[in-house]
């Protein structure tokens, strides 16, 4: 069990913000979500598990939280261009399908990144509810 509402409380008060960024991927418990949401501390999420053909992937960006950090992939992860190169064929239809683009290999390291901003009313919303509880 890690650290709870305490702790960051006692972080907060000591640096008037907290410098962190949940590696909330895997299995998240709703408390765990709660504490990362009431400290206003950024989430993340990996595109790499995004494309399985389910519209209510977490990972897809139409269905990020506020206050998210997007990465490509994590050190345990291969190369966008390697994972490109390895998708099976339904997912990389689902991957092209949610671009909607036509199907261009050579662009796909120039497309990963550009699918994935986020709008700053995220940032907003964080920042007026970490300002209220203080």
């Amino acid at each position: 069990m890690g650290p709870g509402a305490e702790f960051f409380s006692a972080v907060q008060r000591g640096l008037a913000s907290l410098p962190f960024i949940a590696e909330d991927l895997g299995l998240i418990t709703p408390d765990v979500c709660t504490l990362r949401d009431h400290f206003c501390v950024p989430g993340t999420r990996v595109l790499q598990f995004a494309f399985d053909g389910h519209s209510d992937n977490p990972y897809l960006p139409d269905n990020y939280i506020p206050n998210t950090m997007v990465y490509t992939g994590t050190h345990d992860n291969p190369t966008t261009r390697e994972w490109y190169d390895e998708l099976p064929s339904a997912q990389r239809r689902s991957f092209w399908n949610y671009l909607k683009r036509p199907r261009n290999p050579s662009v796909i390291s120039r497309c990963a990144p550009a699918m994935v901003s986020i709008p700053p009313s995220a940032k907003k919303q964080c920042s007026a509810a970490s300002t209220a509880s203080e």
